[in-house]
């Protein structure tokens, strides 16, 4: 694995970015260079609230206001599939519509 992993964020994830305050917009590219150094800083997902990310983790950013969910890929890139508010669920299911659209949902054995 790379000492530095490179960070990408998907489609939806620049669109939720690109809405948020500029201090919001500080703090989740402070996370974003955590992840940088340190991808598996975040809590793996599993069924959360009915949505299904296993394969995926979380991060929060601004004070725990805001969700990161992202993806380690085998390459060791970080790709951010959704950012949203952590006081509503709709960024889970942003993340598990765009891992369907990828292809990419995995299955809990």
């Amino acid at each position: 694995m790379p000492s530095e992993h490179r960070v990408e964020l998907g489609p939806k994830a620049v669109e939720a970015f690109a809405v948020l305050s500029k201090s919001d917009q500080k703090m989740v590219v402070k996370q974003l260079e955590k992840l940088k150094r340190a991808p598996e800083l975040g809590e793996r997902l599993g069924n959360k609230m009915g949505y299904e990310l296993a394969g995926y983790r979380k991060l929060y950013a601004a004070s725990k206001r805001l969700r990161l969910v992202y993806e380690i890929m085998e390459d060791g890139t970080v790709d951010v599939i959704a950012i949203g508010r952590r006081d509503a669920e709709t960024v889970y299911a942003v993340a598990e519509a765009e891992a369907r659209r990828r292809g990419r949902l995995r299955r809990i054995s």
